[in-house]
């Protein structure tokens, strides 16, 4: 049985991280599968999951965002791969001087089958676009398979010649669509404990940080509360922004409306007491929980940032960042039968590919090849 690392610089459960358990859950029965982050913290809720699984749980137990911090980690993954001999190393991540180092240690390590995946769109300066074309040859020679999210986050590991060459696999994030169906029973039973039952409900799942843009969510939701009194938003996430979102919704007097939950492990449940879904994200390597929205049969709203890869229904509508937020609002306050068709949503989902299950099939068939 080959052996499998998954590496994420993640200090936080985000998107990747929640991909990577989908792949483990998917790929258990033919692969060893193992992560390794900088510290405990982005699967420390899942470690009876990834253990029932048969993974294991690596961490360096290092900051990344401290300089002291980087040397050590690469410093420990080379003694780590040299003691844990992988088969196949699968490195998550759009930062490419992370993924460059990560690259080289392995190479070095002796690992035959290296995998990069970008998952975010770039954010590269002049600087750093320097440093992906002067790298990149190198970086190149190193990595046996390349694998995108969307064409958007190609951009951030690759150069814009070697993209339009079309050697860079666009491999879909799926979901496991049977978990985000519908379900009216568990609606209101959500709606219940959350003491909800009588309001509409505008959602949004994801990290509180920067990129996720959570301060112009809650100017949109502060507008639309204006309108309909009977309106709530839920956040679920985790993120270091969580204490000042918090100050700025009750500095508008908001505390009664909006409802902070912590990153749930049966998250899928929480998209049926939704009623709108809004995602005004600055980026987004692809936007995952767009697709979960739509698979519940939520009307969703999404910056221009996030890949045109996500629209796969008819309730996805898109809008520029440069938007005012009451007029967004006013758009969003105008949208009727919210409710209409949900139960048949996922069908849009089967037939855009994006089950977890055809997504694993092709990377199984990456990890079992021979190059």
């Amino acid at each position: 049985m080959k052996k499998i690392l998954l590496v994420s610089m993640g200090e936080e459960f985000g998107g990747i991280e929640k991909l990577e358990l989908d792949y483990l859950k998917n790929l258990n029965s033919k692969y060893k599968i193992d992560f390794l982050t900088p510290n405990d913290n982005p699967f420390k809720k899942f470690k009876k999951v990834i253990k029932q699984n048969g993974g294991k749980i690596y961490n360096f137990n290092v900051s990344r965002k401290k300089y002291i911090g980087r040397i050590k980690y690469f410093f420990n993954l080379f003694i780590f791969l040299k003691k844990n001999k992988y088969d196949i190393v699968h490195i998550n991540s759009s930062v490419f001087l992370f993924s460059f180092q990560v690259v080289l240690v392995t190479k070095l390590c002796g690992v035959k089958k290296i995998i990069v995946h970008s998952h975010s769109t770039p954010k590269n300066n002049i600087f750093k676009k320097i440093i992906i074309y002067l790298l990149n040859p190198v970086y190149r020679f190193m990595i046996n398979h390349y694998i995108s999210c969307s064409k958007k986050a190609c951009y951030s590991l690759f150069t814009k010649r070697f993209v339009s060459k079309n050697k860079i696999l666009i491999l879909k994030n799926g979901i496991d669509v049977e978990m985000f169906k519908y379900n009216k029973s568990i609606r209101k039973k959500i709606r219940d404990n959350l003491d909800i039952d009588n309001k509409v409900v505008y959602g949004n799942v994801g990290r509180l940080s920067y990129e996720k843009n959570h301060d112009f969510l809650i100017d949109i939701f502060y507008e639309i509360q204006k309108t309909n009194k009977d309106s709530v938003l839920l956040l679920i996430g985790d993120g270091i922004l969580k204490e000042k979102i918090n100050d700025k919704v009750k500095r508008l007097k908001l505390d009664k409306k909006v409802i902070f939950l912590d990153f749930k492990d049966d998250v899928y449940n929480y998209y049926n007491c939704m009623d709108l879904y809004i995602v005004p994200s600055l980026s987004e390597g692809f936007g995952i929980t767009s697709i979960e929205a739509q698979t519940n049969g939520l009307i969703t709203y999404c910056s221009m940032e996030v890949p045109e890869e996500v629209n796969i229904s008819s309730n996805i509508r898109f809008f520029n960042l440069d938007i005012k937020a009451k007029e967004l609002a006013d758009s969003i306050l105008k949208e009727k039968k919210l409710l209409n068709g949900r139960e048949k949503a996922f069908i849009n989902t089967i037939n855009s590919q994006y089950d977890i299950k055809n997504i694993c099939n092709v990377l199984d068939s990456i990890y079992s090849s021979n190059n």
